[in-house]
């Protein structure tokens, strides 16, 4: 409907399920800046960690989509470690609209020259031996 898309996924990968939470939840590495440039040029892309004390990200990002015009997406990100019912270590990542959030957010001027796009999301990360995990992944977007 309108701009709205999901998809969901759950795949078994080769490499440890904490490995999997930092490439998952660390967004401020060299590699993802490089990433980024190349995909979206001088865009704005800002990323906040340990937001008001907690173990929050907040990540502020323009993204050109094709047919589109560029979307600003503002989320809210955190996780935590959890025992599932068999006892297994999982973490969940999940995000939201950064404007869930109740504290600190951007003060951007950019928010003009964007259109605000919103995702929602979750990754589980279940540990199946301490070098292989399994992913689940949910996520919504909308990009108005």
């Amino acid at each position: 409907e309108g701009g709205k898309v999901w998809g969901a996924y759950e795949v078994t990968v080769d490499k440890s399920a904490e490995l999997l939470l930092a490439e998952a939840f660390e967004l401020d590495t060299f590699a993802m800046h490089n990433k980024y440039l190349k995909s979206n040029g001088d865009l704005v892309r800002n990323v906040r960690k340990n937001v008001d004390g907690t173990r929050g990200m907040h990540f502020h990002v323009g993204m050109k989509l094709t047919a589109l015009d560029n979307r600003l997406f503002e989320q809210w990100y955190s996780w935590k470690e959890i025992k599932k019912d068999d006892e297994r270590t999982a973490y969940m990542v999940g995000f939201v609209p950064l404007s869930e959030y109740q504290g600190t957010k951007f003060d951007n001027p950019d928010r003009e020259t964007f259109v605000l796009g919103e995702s929602t999301g979750i990754y589980l990360i279940t540990v199946i031996a301490p070098n292989v995990c399994r992913v689940t992944r949910i996520q919504t977007f909308d990009f108005k």
